[in-house]
């Protein structure tokens, strides 16, 4: 992809992310260099988010207690896995609920799509932080248009990765995946919890 092939699909997919999916998908990339993308922008967005908490003052109080305690204070790389694992699952869940609802997608298509929503959302997080910078009392009223953005770009992109052409179904995909997704993670850090408290009960 060139410089002005990715300006292009960028604009394309802050106006109309569902076209912007469709013109992502039909390049056409092949599956491993994807996979590697997807854990290179996983890497990226983490750290990313980790310098920005080591930098940033953190409060004495249990939120900034919290935050310390957190991987992405104290293991930047660990953090970098995690999220790299929670994205691998969400593209494989938005997958197979996208094909139980009717999809005619392919994994390929969904991984594509995903990735793509990491890069332009990197792209506008650098943006945000410009405007914030240069002009703090409308920074936060573009970091709120920014979350619903991307609220409507996941799905458009769902969308046009599940080939619906049905903004409503491809909504009901991305809430059914977030219903999954949140039910696997309790009870994943339930069966921890349980573990980590046998093992000191035993010791």
């Amino acid at each position: 992809m060139t410089f002005d092939g990715f300006k292009t699909l960028l604009k394309a997919t802050l106006v109309d992310p569902r076209e912007g999916g469709k013109g992502v998908i039909a390049l056409n990339l092949p599956m491993q260099g994807l996979w590697m993308a997807l854990m290179l922008m996983a890497v990226i967005l983490s750290l990313l988010l980790s310098g920005l908490i080591q930098l940033a003052p953190l409060p004495d109080d249990e939120a900034g207690q919290i935050l310390r305690m957190s991987p992405a204070y104290s293991s930047p790389i660990m953090f970098a896995v995690i999220n790299w694992g929670q994205s691998v699952i969400t593209v494989f869940v938005l997958y197979w609920i996208s094909q139980m609802l009717g999809g005619q997608g392919e994994l390929r298509d969904m991984l594509t799509v995903m990735i793509w929503l990491q890069v332009v959302s990197l792209v506008l997080a650098f943006a945000l932080s410009v405007v914030t910078l240069l002009l703090p009392s409308i920074g936060a009223f573009f970091m709120l248009l920014a979350f619903f953005w991307g609220l409507w770009a996941m799905v458009g992109l769902v969308d046009a990765a599940s080939g619906f052409d049905n903004l409503f179904k491809a909504f009901g995909v991305c809430l059914a995946a977030l219903l999954v997704f949140t039910i696997g993670m309790t009870l994943f850090s339930g069966v921890i919890g349980g573990l980590a408290a046998g093992g000191v009960g035993n010791a």
